[in-house]
Order: structure tokens, then C-alpha cells, then sequence
């Protein structure tokens, strides 16, 4: 499905006001490796609709219609469904030169969570950019969705200034760290790396400074158990912040497993918008996690203070609810996995860790983190403080 037609950036919008007053666009806010692809693909496959893939995607900084048409599911591992290039639609879009119309590379990361923290703006450049991807789908008479997996720190300021229906994607977390693991375990650190970009994206944020302090991350390991904990904290953390923005929230997991959910779904993105979705070839992929973590009581345990800071400064009912289901669904999934793989895990862990040693190394980590706790620093114990009574249970 090709949409390329000659397009000239600073021409006159030819929008019409009738529909630019319906629905204005959908968006699918993801975090990565959350099945955002597949769902993205479900929406692309409709004629009256104009699905862009990864509007935030530092690649589109330098995209070529040549390297445009190389970008597909099948040039890595992915799990992706097969399907045209990744960014087929936004050919008609490149410059002469390279690069997306209005996008900048500032998008990807460096404005994650906009200046002013989660009910910021959006930037200029963001809003001409947006615009711009949606006045070129409603000129084609095409309903425009827009995915991510770098907008859930902005969907608040997104929504602020293009309504529509935005939809946040929920994976099971630690399905989706599998995913993270099992791309390093093919020698592609991305997703790992995008936890700690993520993080340092916004480095005046305090839950941000917290998991840098509290769980600081190197290169990607498979067996780093950093990773896993800043990567559990972050999305917790992000749900927390964004959930009662989401016009919809879809439990990718659970339409998979329930018909009733899935067709429940479907009927309320039709009532919203229009667009006659199916979802019904949905098929669950399962991952591996190298990551040495102990038990489910002892990765419960080490998440908790930072949840409860989650819970504390959440800042809607729908947030902390959003919360306590996915801490729940990782802790039901990690003691699944750990009944049905467990000793398989620990054998196959890269670096020969087991868990009981790795139980050793958190200790000496304690240890070091209550040296930090005793400084007489207000700057340097001030966002710790909330954890000191965990150290010390």
C-alpha cells in the first residue's frame, strides 16, 4: 500500500474544516517490544486509513527513499509480521536531501518527557511535525494513525494539542523484558540501551535521578539485573504518570487469551473512531531472560520502595490501578517462568551466575547503598530517603 505522491512541505494545508473537525487522528502510545508493531500492522492493512510506524524514530532524521525501501521486518530478527517497509508511508514525505520533513532528532529522546515534566508542551518542531503527518494523511481521505514507542512520556502534551484517540499498549513486563533480553542475546543491545537513554532523557526529573542513584547502568549485560529493575521502574513509573490521559488502554496479553476482551476492544475503537479494526489473528511470543533476579519474593521486595514512591506521587487513581496490575501480572509471570524454566535460566545464564549469587552481589549493593544513605549531604540522600526504611527492613 503505496501513499508516495509528491509532496512540498510549505505548502497551504488543503485540509478540509469538515474533517479536520471529526476525529483528527489515532494514536498508539508503546513502549519498545510491546507488540506495537503487530497492532500498528492491524490498523495499516485498512485502505481508508494511513498508518505511520515509529513517528519519533531517530532513523527518520536521515531516511532515504533508498533506504527507505530496505527498512522491512525480515533484515533482522524482529517477530515482526511481514509486510511493506517499515516507513513506506512516509516516502512521499523525505527531503531531496534526507531526512522526514520537520522531524529533528531531538524527538527521539532528548524531548521524551517534555520540558516542564509530563504535563509539558510539546515543542514547536514536535507540533509542526505532528501536523504535518496529519494533514498529509487527511488530504489522501485517510483516517492518519500515528505509533510510537517513544511518546509515552508525552502523551499528556500530545493530546493537549491533537485530541483524537489516543490508545496506550500494555504488554505483560516481564514478556516484554524477555523481548529486551532475547534482542541482546542476538547481539542487538537497542532495546537495552533505549532504558538507559530513556532515563537520562530528562536528567531534572526525581524519579529519574532516583533509578540512576539507586540502580546506575553500564553497557547492556545480559545478566546486568540493573536493567531488569530500571526497566520495570521506568514503565511503572511512565503508566503512573500517563494512564488517565489514554482515551484507551489495550492489554495486548489478554487479546490474545480473551475473545470477549478482544471483540470489546475492537467494538470501542469503532465506536471511536470509526476504523472497523480486527485483531483476531493475534498469537502470543514468548521470550527468555537471561537475567539472574532470585526469587519472586525477592524481586517483590527489591521493587517496593520505588513502587510505593510510584504509588505515592501518581498522580490520578487511574495511574496507581495501572500500577498495582502490572507489578501483579510480572510477579504472576516471573513465578511461572521460574517454576517452568528456572534451573534452565540459571544454566544457561552467559556469565554462570546463579541466583544465589547474584543474592550475594545485592548484598554487598545494600551495603554500599547505606554508605551513600549516611552522607550528611541534604542534595545527595534527599530523593533516597524513601527507600532508607526498605534497606533496613
Amino acid at each position: 500500500m503505496s501513499s508516495a505522491q509528491a509532496f512540498d512541505a510549505s505548502a497551504p494545508c488543503r485540509v478540509s474544516a469538515e474533517r479536520r473537525n471529526s476525529l483528527e487522528a489515532i494514536f498508539l502510545h508503546s513502549s519498545f517490544r510491546a507488540s506495537s508493531t503487530w497492532v500498528w500492522s492491524r490498523f495499516r492493512r485498512m485502505d481508508d486509513v494511513l498508518a505511520y510506524h515509529e513517528i519519533f524514530h531517530e532513523i527518520l532524521a536521515t531516511l532515504t527513499r533508498a533506504n527507505c525501501a530496505e527498512l522491512t521486518a525480515r533484515t533482522w530478527h524482529s517477530k515482526h509480521p511481514d509486510g511493506a517497509p517499515y516507513f513506506e508511508e512516509f516516502e512521499p514525505l523525505i527531503q531531496s536531501e534526507g531526512g522526514v520533513a520537520h522531524f529533528t532528532p531531538a524527538m527521539a529522546f532528548e524531548n521524551f518527557v517534555p520540558q516542564g515534566g509530563f504535563t509539558g508542551s510539546l515543542t514547536s518542531d514536535e507540533r509542526t511535525y505532528v501536523r504535518m503527518l496529519i494533514d498529509h494523511a487527511q488530504n489522501l481521505a485517510r483516517t492518519p494513525v500515528l505509533a510510537d514507542t517513544r511518546s509515552l512520556g508525552r502523551v499528556i502534551a500530545i493530546k493537549a494539542d491533537f485530541p483524537g484517540l489516543h490508545i496506550v499498549l500494555y504488554r505483560n513486563l516481564f514478556q516484554q523484558w524477555c523481548s529486551y533480553s532475547e534482542q541482546l542475546a542476538h547481539h542487538n543491545p537497542y532495546f537495552m540501551e533505549t532504558i538507559k537513554r530513556t532515563i537520562e532523557s530528562s536528567p531534572e526529573d526525581r524519579f529519574f535521578k532516583l533509578l540512576r542513584q539507586i540502580f546506575p547502568l553500564g553497557r547492556p549485560s545480559l545478566t546486568d539485573a540493573n536493567y531488569f529493575y530500571c526497566f520495570v521502574l521506568l514503565h511503572l513509573y511512565l503508566y503512573a504518570q500517563v494512564a488517565e490521559a489514554a482515551d484507551m488502554v489495550i492489554d495486548v496479553n489478554a487479546l490474545e487469551c480473551d475473545r470477549s476482551y478482544r471483540r470489546a476492544v475492537e467494538g470501542q475503537i469503532v465506536d471511536k473512531s470509526g476504523v472497523n479494526i480486527d485483531f483476531a489473528d493475534v498469537k502470543k511470543s514468548i521470550a527468555f531472560s537471561f537475567t539472574p533476579l532470585g526469587s519472586v519474593e525477592s524481586v517483590s521486595t527489591r521493587l517496593s520502595a520505588m513502587v510505593d514512591d510510584i504509588l505515592a506521587h501518581a498522580p490520578s487513581a487511574a495511574g496507581r490501578a495501572f500500577v498495582q496490575k502490572a507489578l501483579g501480572e510480572l510477579l504472576d509471570e516471573y513465578e511461572r517462568y521460574m517454576f517452568y524454566a528456572g534451573a534452565l535460566a540459571n544454566y544457561a545464564a552467559p556469565d554462570g551466575m546463579l541466583a544465589q549469587e547474584f543474592d550475594n552481589e545485592w548484598q554487598q549493593l545494600n551495603r554500599e547503598m547505606q554508605s551513600v544513605l549516611q552522607s550528611t549531604s541534604w542534595r545527595v540522600t534527599a530523593p533516597l530517603r524513601g527507600v532508607k526504611n526498605w534497606l533496613r527492613a
